[in-house]
């Protein structure tokens, strides 16, 4: 089931919906009221530099405007940084979106897969002396579910 094909149970209400990105929990308490006080601004367009919500992320995690990155969803941000780089490495299966983004901008795509669908730093192997290259693991993965525990990550981190 996914999204909206919810509706076609009897009671709705009931179900929690975890096949999208819909906050199952409602929205947070005083939303509703600030988008009240705030609906005359629905008629402008939003600053597409995010100047004041920058300002205020950063403000808040302590930090420089220059460390704050935001995008009009997370497929927005994936372009910016896949557009970074020279080779976009993929371990998959994966979201799609990845390879797609990469071939739009040119860029050298390897592929990378293991046969249990589980990530090991040794497929890597071969690939740390590519230069100006980027590796995507998405943690938990999709679609397969695989996710990485702390220490698993930070053993990939810290590959040469």
């Amino acid at each position: 089931m996914h999204g909206a094909e919810i509706y076609k149970y009897k009671n709705e209400k009931e179900i929690i919906d975890y096949s999208s990105n819909i906050n199952f929990l409602g929205p947070p308490k005083g939303l509703k009221e600030y988008l009240f006080e705030n609906f005359s601004l629905v008629e402008k367009y939003p600053d597409i530099k995010y100047r004041r919500a920058k300002k205020e992320v950063a403000k808040y995690l302590n930090t420089s405007e220059e460390n704050v990155i935001l995008g009009n969803g997370s497929v927005e941000i994936q372009d910016m940084a896949i557009n970074l780089f020279k080779t976009i490495i993929i371990f998959n299966p994966s979201f799609l979106e990845y390879e797609r983004l990469a071939k739009i901008h040119g860029k050298n795509i390897i592929n990378i897969y293991s046969e249990d669908l589980k990530f090991r730093p040794s497929l890597l192997d071969g690939l740390d002396k590519l230069e100006n290259s980027a590796l995507i693991l998405a943690n938990p993965n999709n679609p397969t579910g695989f996710s990485f525990s702390r220490e698993e990550f930070i053993e990939i981190l810290e590959k040469d």
